[in-house]
This record gives structure tokens, sequence and C-alpha cells, in this order.
């Protein structure tokens, strides 16, 4: 197993809570070999409501931003991050 870079930043490309379109968004990302994170929703008894914290947020390597915007731009629309 390789060890993780620790100076490694991610960028948000996606906030979204519609969870089908985070499953195409996912998918997409996978077939084109992008690795990429992402973000549970806080828990409801922090009382964040979805407005202030989306259900899920996909985060890449500032280095994969631009191919994975473009992979995410030919999904149906949905708003994205940055």
């Amino acid at each position: 197993m390789s060890r993780p870079d620790p100076n490694l930043k991610l960028v948000a490309i996606l906030e979204t809570d519609n969870l089908v379109f985070l499953d195409l968004a996912q998918a997409a990302l996978e077939d084109a070999g992008i690795d990429f994170a992402v973000t549970e929703p806080a828990p409801p008894e922090f009382g964040l409501s979805p407005l202030v914290n989306p259900a899920s947020r996909i985060l890449v390597a500032e280095k994969d931003v631009p191919r994975a915007r473009e992979v995410l731009a030919e999904l149906p629309a949905e708003k994205h991050a940055g």
C-alpha cells in the first residue's frame, strides 16, 4: 500500500444533495480513472440544514481538477463547486 501524500491539496468539484447525480458523477470519475473522495453530510442532530451543508461533496486532487470538470460537464446539468 502506498503512503498518502501529506502535501496533496484536494479541491471540491461537486456539491449536491441529489444522490442519483452523485452516483452518476462518481461512476463517470471512476471510468475516467480519476481518484476522488466523497464527504458525508453532517448528521441532522448537529442542526445543519441541507442548504448550509449539502448532502455530499466530491473532492479531487488539485492536479486533476481540469480533467474532472470536463468529465462532469458531460453529465446532465447539476450545480458544481468553484
